[in-house]
C-alpha cells in the first residue's frame, strides 16, 4: 500500500489560515489580559474602598465611645462626684456638671452615679424625645430627668424631678415602692474591681428601643461607680452616609455578633465582593462587615470585553478573503499587537498601538486596543495619584498626632492642604476663646511669597465675627458659613459670586496685585467635637503651575478627609492642654489651701521652685567638672517643678500650732497663763496667811507678830515673782537650758497648790480616755505648780508602720515604707515639766518628729497619685530635700550615691529659702550674707552639695531671687569668695 500523500496546502492558504489562527489567540490572549486586568483592578478598587470605609468607622467608632470613656474618667475626677444624695438631688454640687456633660454631647442618654448601699443619682437628657418622657411620666418640655434613690434597706425611696429650660422645675414625684438596685447592675458590676473606665456589651436601652452601650468606672473610695450611657444612634446616621457602592452596604457588629449598626441596602450573596475588618475598642472585639456585588466595580471592564471579542470574530470572517493581499501588513500589525499586549501585561503602557488597516475589523481591533490601553493607563494614573494621596494624608495624620507645637501644627494642616490641591493660597482660621470670631492663625500665598502666622512669626491682626451685631449669625462671610454650618464650600469664580461678601478679599488683592479665582473652605471639625474653625485654600493650578483653576470635586474630598484628621489633632491637642492646666491648677489649689493654713508655708512653696529651677537651669549649663552632663529635657522639668511645688504639700496634714509653736508651752495656746494663775494663787495664799495671822492676834495686838507676818508676805512675794520670771523667761526658749537651770524648773515645780474642784468635769472624750487609769482623789487635793500628767500624753491609736501601709482594695498588703527615723513612743507630750525643760528651741521630740513626718507625708500622698509617663519621679525628689550627702537627714538617712541631682538642687532651695524667710512667726529673718554663712556651714558638714552651692553663689541664683523676694533691711554685701573651693579640714563652729 502506497503511503499517504501529506495534505498540503497552498502558500496563501497556510499564510491565511496561520494569520487566522494567530489573530484568534491574540484576540483571546488579549481578552483574557483584559479580563485578568479589568478583574484585579475592580478587586483592588473595591477593597481600596472597602479599607478606607472600614478606617473612617473605626475612627468615627473610636472617637464617639473615646470622649465617653474620657468622659467618664474626667467625672470620676469630680471632687463632689460621691458626695452623698439627699432627697431630689436638685442642690447636689454634681448636678451642674452631669448637665453640662449632657448638653455637650447629644449621643449621651444619661449619666449616674451608684453605691453599694443602694443609694442612686442620675440625670437623664430627653431631647424632646416622646419616647423619654412617656417611659418617665414626664412633663411636655421637660429637658432633664433628675433621678435619686436615697435611705438605705426598706426605708430606700426614689425621687423624680423634671427639669425644663433654664432650671424650670416642671413637677416632681416619689415612690415608695420600686426594686431598682444599682449594685445588682452589670455596669455597676463590671466597674467594681476594675481600675478605669469599661464598656458594657450593646444593649437596648427600655425607654428609647435603641441600642446603647454603658461606659462605667470606679470612684475614689470603692464604694460607689459612675456610668454614662451612650446610644448609637449617632453611629448608625455616619454609616448611612457611607456610600460603598451602589449595591453596597456596611454592617457594624459587637464582640457576640449582634448588629450595632447596618446601612439599609446591607445585604450578602454567594459570590459578592465582602470584607470583614477587626476592631479593637477599650477591651471590646467590634467588627466591620463591607459587601457590595462584584458588578458594581467590573461593569466597564466586562462591555469592553465583549466588544473585543465581538471584534475579534468579525475580524476572523472579513480577513478571510483579503488575506493574500494585505498578508504583509496583517503580519506585522499583530506582530506590533503582541509586542503592545505584552508591554500591557507588564503594566507598560509606552509606545504607540498600531492602526491604519485597511480592514476595518482590524482597524477597529487596534483602535478598540488602543483604547483600551490608554484607558487602563488613565485609571492606573489616577489610582497611583490617588494613592499618593491617601498616603500624604496618612502621614499627616501621624505626623499631626505627634507635633507638640501648636503654631507647627497649624503650618503643617496648611501646608499639606495646599500641597495636595496645588493651591497658591490659604489660610487657617481658629475660633477665639470667647466663640464670637474667627482669628486668622496662618496665611500663606506662594506666588507673592506672603507668609505669616504658624512657623512664620506671628499671625495676621485680622478675626471675621461669626455674628452679626443684632446676634444673628454671620453667613455672609465664606469662613464663617462653613464655620457656622459645618459644610464645606466650593466657589470656582470668586468675582462672579452673589451669594458670599467678598470685599475683604477684593481688596486684599487690589493691595498685594493679586487674583482670587476659585476658593475651597472646609471647617476644621473632629469627629463628635464642636467645629474648632475653618481651612481655606485659593487657586487650585493648573498643570502648567500658573493658570488658576477651580477645586476638582475628587481634590475637595481630600481635602475633607485632611481637615477631619486635622481637626482631630487639633482637638486632642487642646484636651491635653486643657488637662495639663487643670493639673497645674490642681497643684495651686493644693498649695493655695496649705497657704491658708499657714500663710509662710504656702508662701515657702511658692517661693523654693523660683530657687530650685534657676539654679537647675544653670546646673544644666555647666559645660565641664563634677556637675557636666546633668540636663533635663522638657518632661523632667515639668517633674522638677511640680516636686519643687509639692515637697512640702505633706504639710498639710501637721497641726499648726506644731509648725508655729513659738513657746515651750504652747499648743493650742499658750499655757504660760496657766501657770501665772498658779503662781497668783499661791501668793493669795499668802496674802491669807498674812490676814489669819493677824486675826489670830485679835485683841492682844503684837507688834512682833505682825512685822513678822508682814516680812513673811514680802519674802513670799518677792520669791515667787523671781521664781515666775524664771519660768516665763525658760518658755520662751530663746537660750540655750543648762542642766542647773533644768533642775531648778524642777524644784519650782515641787511647789503645791491646793485645787477645791473636780478637774474630770468638761472633759472630751479623747481626754477622759488618757487619764481613765489615774486614780480619783478626795477634795481638796494639793497639785503641783508644774507637773507632767497622764492627761499630758498622748498615745498613739495606730502603729507608726500601719498608718504607712499600702493595700489593694480587697485590704490585701502591698507593701509598707521602711522609713529610718527614729519613731518616738508618744504621738505628743504636753507635760509641764518635761516642755520647759526643753533644752534649745521650743520644741519637744515628739514634736520635732512630727514636723520631720512631713516628708513622710509628702511621699505617701503623692505615691497615690497616677503619674504620667516621665513624671514618675516627683515623690522621689520631693521626698530626698531633707537628707545629707552623709546619711544624716531623714526619713530614709540616704548617702550621696544614692541622692539624685535634682533632690541636691531641691534641697539647696529649701534651706535657703528658710533661712531668708520673713515671714516666720518663731523667728526673726536673717540677713543675707548670715544665710549664706549658714548654708556654707552646712557645706562642710556635707548636709548639701559643695558643687552646687558654689555654683548658687558663683551664678548669682542667690543674689537674684533675694533682690525680688527679701526685704530691704535683709540686704546686705557677701563676700562670697571665703565660702568657695574644696571643704576646709577643721571642723565647723558650734551652734550653727
Amino acid at each position: 500500500m502506497k503511503p499517504r500523500a501529506p495534505f498540503v496546502v497552498g502558500f496563501r492558504v497556510s499564510i491565511a489560515l496561520v494569520l487566522v489562527v494567530t489573530i484568534t489567540i491574540m484576540a483571546v490572549a488579549t481578552t483574557a489580559i483584559v479580563i485578568n486586568i479589568g478583574a484585579d483592578s475592580s478587586q483592588k478598587s473595591a477593597q481600596t474602598l472597602f479599607t478606607r470605609i472600614a478606617e473612617t468607622i473605626g475612627e468615627r467608632t473610636d472617637a464617639q465611645f473615646e470622649d465617653t470613656i474620657s468622659l467618664a474618667r474626667y467625672a470620676a475626677l469630680d471632687a463632689h462626684s460621691t458626695d452623698p444624695v439627699n432627697g431630689f438631688g436638685l442642690d447636689h454640687p454634681f448636678l451642674s456638671f452631669l448637665k453640662g456633660a449632657l448638653d455637650a454631647t447629644p449621643t449621651l442618654y444619661s449619666v449616674y452615679v451608684g453605691g453599694t448601699d443602694g443609694t442612686f443619682f442620675q440625670v437623664i437628657q430627653t431631647l424632646g424625645d416622646p419616647r423619654i418622657l412617656e417611659a418617665h411620666k414626664a412633663p411636655a418640655g421637660t429637658k432633664y430627668v433628675v433621678r435619686t434613690i436615697t435611705g438605705t434597706g426598706a426605708a430606700r425611696t426614689q425621687h423624680w424631678s423634671f427639669v425644663g429650660d433654664k432650671d424650670a422645675l416642671l413637677g416632681q414625684r416619689t415612690d415608695a415602692e420600686f426594686d431598682y438596685v444599682p449594685s445588682a447592675r452589670p455596669w455597676f458590676q463590671l466597674a467594681v474591681n476594675k481600675s478605669s473606665v469599661v464598656l458594657s456589651d450593646p444593649y437596648i436601652f427600655n425607654s428609647l428601643q435603641e441600642p446603647g452601650i454603658t461606659a462605667s468606672v470606679l470612684l475614689p473610695g470603692g464604694k460607689k461607680v459612675l456610668g454614662v450611657d451612650l446610644t448609637t444612634r449617632g453611629l448608625q446616621a455616619f454609616i448611612d452616609q457611607q456610600d460603598v457602592s451602589p449595591h453596597g452596604g456596611v454592617m457594624l457588629l459587637d464582640a457576640k455578633k449582634a448588629v450595632m449598626a447596618k446601612s439599609a441596602n446591607f445585604e450578602r450573596h454567594p459570590g459578592w465582593l465582602t470584607k470583614n475588618v477587626a476592631h479593637v475598642l477599650a477591651g471590646q472585639n467590634l467588627e466591620i462587615v463591607l459587601t457590595a456585588p462584584m458588578s458594581d466595580f467590573d461593569g466597564d471592564f466586562q462591555r469592553m470585553q465583549l466588544t473585543v471579542i465581538l471584534a475579534t470574530l468579525v475580524l476572523v470572517l472579513l480577513i478571510l478573503p483579503l488575506t493574500m493581499l494585505f498578508t504583509k501588513r496583517l503580519t506585522r500589525m499583530m506582530t506590533v499587537l503582541s509586542e503592545d499586549v505584552d508591554r500591557v501585561c507588564k503594566m507598560d503602557f509606552s509606545g504607540e498601538s498600531p492602526s491604519g488597516s485597511s480592514v476595518r475589523e482590524f482597524d477597529n481591533l487596534a483602535r478598540g486596543f488602543g483604547s483600551m490601553k490608554s484607558t487602563l493607563a488613565t485609571e492606573t494614573k489616577v489610582l497611583g495619584v490617588a494613592q499618593l494621596k491617601l498616603k500624604k494624608i496618612v502621614e499627616t495624620g501621624i505626623a499631626l498626632s505627634t507635633e507638640k507645637n501648636t503654631e507647627a501644627l497649624l503650618q503643617k494642616i496648611l501646608d499639606t492642604a495646599m500641597d495636595l490641591t496645588e493651591a497658591d493660597g490659604g489660610t487657617l482660621y481658629q475660633v477665639n476663646p470667647e466663640g464670637n470670631k474667627l482669628d486668622f492663625k496662618v496665611m500663606v500665598t506662594k506666588s507673592t511669597n506672603f507668609r505669616r502666622g504658624g512657623t512664620h512669626g506671628d499671625p495676621p491682626p485680622f478675626s471675621v465675627p461669626l455674628f452679626k451685631e443684632n446676634g444673628e449669625e454671620n453667613h455672609h462671610n465664606v469662613a464663617t458659613h462653613a464655620f457656622l454650618s459645618g459644610e464645606p464650600l466650593n466657589i470656582p469664580d470668586v468675582y462672579n459670586d452673589l451669594q458670599f461678601d467678598f470685599s475683604g478679599t477684593k481688596a486684599f488683592d487690589k493691595n498685594n496685585n493679586y487674583k482670587t479665582d476659585s476658593i475651597l473652605t472646609v471647617p476644621l471639625k473632629p469627629l463628635g467635637a464642636d467645629v474648632l474653625g475653618a481651612l481655606q485654600l485659593i487657586n487650585a493650578k493648573a498643570e502648567d503651575g500658573v493658570t488658576s483653576i477651580p477645586f476638582a470635586k475628587d481634590m475637595q474630598d481630600f481635602v475633607e478627609a485632611l481637615a477631619a484628621s486635622a481637626a482631630t489633632a487639633i482637638y486632642n491637642k487642646q484636651l491635653v492642654e486643657n488637662l495639663e492646666h487643670l493639673f497645674d491648677a490642681i497643684i495651686d489649689v493644693i498649695n493655695g489651701a496649705i497657704g491658708r493654713k499657714s500663710p509662710y508655708t504656702g508662701g515657702h512653696c511658692d517661693r523654693v521652685p523660683l530657687i530650685a529651677i534657676d539654679l537647675a537651669r544653670v546646673t544644666s549649663e555647666v559645660k565641664e567638672g563634677p556637675l557636666a552632663g546633668f540636663e533635663m529635657n522638657k518632661n523632667q522639668l515639668k517633674e522638677f517643678e511640680l516636686a519643687s511645688k509639692l515637697h512640702d504639700v505633706g504639710k498639710v496634714t501637721t497641726p499648726e500650732y506644731v509648725v508655729d509653736k513659738s513657746t515651750k508651752l504652747e499648743t493650742i495656746y499658750n499655757r504660760i497663763h496657766e501657770v501665772r494663775s498658779r503662781f497668783e494663787i499661791l501668793y493669795r495664799d499668802a496674802v491669807i496667811q498674812r490676814y489669819e495671822t493677824v486675826l489670830a492676834s485679835a485683841g492682844k495686838p503684837d507688834k512682833k507678830v505682825l512685822e513678822a507676818a508682814e516680812a513673811q508676805l514680802a519674802a513670799t512675794k518677792l520669791q515667787l515673782e523671781e521664781e515666775w520670771s524664771f519660768i516665763a523667761k525658760t518658755n520662751l526658749g530663746g537660750e540655750f537650758l543648762s542642766p542647773d537651770k533644768v533642775e531648778m524648773v524642777k524644784t519650782i515645780a515641787s511647789r503645791t497648790w491646793l485645787r477645791y474642784f473636780d478637774d474630770r468635769l468638761g472633759l472630751s472624750w479623747e481626754e477622759e480616755e488618757r487619764i481613765k487609769e489615774s486614780p480619783v482623789l478626795p477634795l481638796p487635793v494639793q497639785e503641783k505648780l508644774l507637773d507632767d500628767k497622764a492627761i499630758h500624753k498622748f498615745p498613739r491609736r495606730k502603729a507608726f508602720a500601719d498608718e504607712y501601709t499600702v493595700k489593694d482594695k480587697n485590704g490585701k498588703v502591698k507593701y509598707t515604707y521602711q522609713f529610718k527615723t527614729p519613731v518616738p513612743e508618744l504621738l505628743y507630750n504636753q507635760g509641764e515639766i518635761y516642755n520647759l525643760a526643753i533644752g534649745r528651741g521650743t520644741l519637744t521630740v515628739e514634736e520635732h518628729f512630727k514636723i520631720k513626718e512631713h516628708v513622710m507625708q509628702s511621699i505617701f500622698m503623692l505615691d497615690q497619685l497616677p503619674w504620667p509617663k516621665g513624671q514618675e519621679n516627683v515623690s522621689l525628689i520631693a521626698g530626698e530635700h531633707h537628707e545629707t550627702l552623709i546619711g544624716s537627714g531623714y526619713p530614709y538617712q540616704k548617702k550621696a550615691e544614692d541622692l539624685s541631682m535634682q533632690s541636691r538642687i531641691l534641697t539647696i532651695a529649701d534651706i535657703f529659702e528658710a533661712l531668708t524667710a520673713s515671714d516666720r512667726p518663731y523667728k526673726k529673718p536673717k540677713s543675707l550674707s548670715e544665710s549664706v554663712k549658714v548654708l556654707y556651714f552646712f557645706k562642710k558638714d556635707r548636709h548639701i552639695d559643695g558643687e552646687l552651692f558654689d555654683l548658687f553663689l558663683t551664678s548669682g541664683v542667690y543674689k537674684t531671687y533675694a533682690e525680688k523676694y527679701m526685704r530691704p533691711e535683709q540686704l546686705d554685701e557677701v563676700d562670697i569668695s571665703q565660702y568657695l573651693g574644696p571643704i576646709p579640714a577643721s571642723p565647723a563652729p558650734a551652734g550653727h
